[in-house]
């Protein structure tokens, strides 16, 4: 990635993994923090740690299907961009490229502060076509503070949730045609 001399960029992940009750899949997204970065550039797949797939196979008894993965992402804001319903890309709730590069925008300054946060997101679950975005309010969408286990389903996407009893957490997710959906979900009683 090309970025300007005076700017900075760091990025960082978060991963939840499988568990016993929800073993196939993982959820995991890349945090792209840029300070003093002018004007957009682009950050190459390449530039991720750990690096996200190239490829995903999906098998069934008399196939494999081998298929490009794609990227999305999204700049932090709170969620306000992935309104329930809306398509994905057409509404600015993600971004996604076939190419090789993730747009990251020029910083914005905000109270002195000159900076950005865009979330980057692996390739949606082979078996559904969907795409776990999380808990949008959060910096951290997809944290294990947050969600104990996330699997591929045939229908959708599956995962757990932590919290205190009775709390609703928001959680959004994109389904195989790329419309957003935005559940609010209450954390059930453990006893």
């Amino acid at each position: 990635a090309k970025a300007e001399a005076e700017a900075e960029v760091y990025v960082t992940h978060s991963a939840v993994v499988p568990s016993d009750d929800l073993p196939s899949g993982s959820a995991r997204a890349w945090y792209v923090a840029s300070f003093r970065v002018p004007r957009p550039f682009d950050l190459l797949r390449s530039d991720l740690y750990p690096p996200p797939p190239e490829e995903d196979e999906a098998r069934t008894a008399s196939t494999t299907t081998t298929t490009t993965t794609k990227l999305a992402w999204r700049r932090f804001d709170g969620g306000i961009s992935c309104v329930d319903g809306s398509l994905a890309i057409e509404s600015g709730c993600l971004s996604s490229s076939d190419g090789e590069g993730i747009s990251i925008p020029a910083s914005v300054t905000k109270g002195g502060f000159d900076h950005t946060v865009t979330i980057v997101y692996p390739p949606p679950c082979v078996r559904s076509g969907w795409r776990l975005l999380g808990e949008l309010t959060k910096l951290v969408p997809l944290s294990e503070a947050r969600f104990s286990s996330v699997a591929c389903t045939d229908g959708g996407v599956a995962f757990r949730l932590k919290g205190m009893t009775g709390e609703v957490v928001e959680v959004t997710a994109v389904d195989a045609t790329g419309i957003v959906h935005v559940y609010d979900i209450r954390v059930p009683s453990t006893d």
